[in-house]
């Protein structure tokens, strides 16, 4: 895995400053825009998974088509549906 330097303008100070430069040089974690990383910003189940998968160095499929149809369709025991989309 190559690793590079990169700082961002708004964790200069930031308590986890080190910790955020660690992770983006190893490719785990990357800012929002290009010059700001916004430590303190909320994050999204999306971008937690995505740091999931690029920490497990999970690969995608060929095909990486979403079917929630077939994630959540499933019965439970009763026969109805868990999860109507």
């Amino acid at each position: 895995m190559m690793e590079h330097n990169k700082t961002f303008k708004d964790i200069q100070g930031h308590w986890a400053k080190e910790e955020i430069e660690i992770m983006v040089a190893k490719h785990i974690a990357k800012g929002k825009v290009k010059d700001n990383f916004a430590p303190n910003d909320i994050i999204s189940r999306a971008e937690f998974t995505d740091l999931i998968v690029r920490v497990l160095g999970l690969e995608g499929s060929e095909n990486n088509e979403y079917a929630p149809e077939k994630a959540i369709t499933s019965d439970n025991n009763d026969g109805n549906k868990i999860c109507s989309g």
